[in-house]
């Protein structure tokens, strides 16, 4: 079995006022990067993902749901994957800079989840994982702040409700959280990202991204799309027993820029 958990977990780091003023919205680039601040400083929400990872020949789709409380950054996601002709399931708890990961891989006897430490797993090449969780919508936002130019593409309705979809281009890596490591471990290069704002309060309720990168010298792509909803809601998360824990935090420190793609028999 290849490392495809890992993959999920880090191939996507490569990558997180009040809103219906109209002083502000004649400014979009202003207005989006204000949104963006505004939703990430909530107190939780849910959030459903979905999208898919190529490395080299190698694809991998997914989709899932989740809730995600930003102060104390814990959460719960669930996720169906597919590659190499087969659909997985994968689990997700994410407390503080550690992820836990159930999904079909081989651990040791008795371990049931596996677990990965990403500012430990980080250190090693120099970069700080943990601040570029892919489960934390929170992260995702903060991309919209090295937005260069912003421009209105027209109003939409998302889950019953009226936004107006942005258009984010001319991102500038270097002002992103640790852009210039991102920058030279990745090459990373974005693609539009599109953002649909609420009209009523100015709350991002759905983000898409895609951009490509290089891995281990191969040349891979990400595509995700995030909606976000139930903003203020209350989340339970509930962290594996450490009997049930495989550690593979050593694991990924020593293979972290050398993962491949596979399915759960690859």
């Amino acid at each position: 079995m290849r490392k495809f958990p890992l993959l999920l977990l880090v191939a996507p780091l490569a990558l997180a006022a009040c809103g219906g003023s109209s002083k502000v919205q004649a400014d979009p680039l202003a207005y989006v990067k204000q949104s963006a601040t505004k939703t990430a400083a909530l107190p939780s929400e849910h959030m459903v993902l979905s999208g898919n990872i190529a490395v080299g020949a190698n694809k991998l789709t997914m989709s899932g749901s989740g809730d995600f409380a930003t102060a104390t950054k814990s959460g719960q996601m669930s996720m169906a994957v597919h590659g190499t002709g087969q659909t997985f399931q994968i689990k997700e708890v994410i407390d503080g800079t550690t992820v836990y990961v159930t999904a079909p891989m081989p651990l040791p006897h008795g371990k049931t989840w596996m677990k990965l430490d990403l500012q430990k797993a980080g250190s090693s090449i120099g970069l700080n994982y943990s601040s570029f969780l892919s489960e934390d919508p929170a992260q995702a936002l903060k991309q919209l702040l090295a937005a260069g130019s912003v421009k209105t593409v027209g109003a939409e309705t998302i889950d019953g409700v009226a936004t107006t979809h942005y258009q984010v281009t001319n991102l500038d890596i270097s002002k992103m959280a640790q852009g210039e490591k991102l920058n030279a471990l990745l090459h990373p290069k974005y693609g539009p990202i599109d953002v649909w704002v609420g009209n009523k309060d100015g709350y991002v309720y759905r983000e898409s991204l895609s951009f490509s990168y290089t891995i281990a010298g191969q040349a891979a792509s990400m595509s995700m799309r995030i909606d976000l909803s139930n903003f203020g809601e209350k989340v339970n998360v509930t962290v594996p027993p450490a009997s049930d824990v495989f550690d593979a935090t050593s694991i990924a420190t020593t293979t972290s820029t050398t993962m491949t793609v596979g399915g759960p028999n690859g």
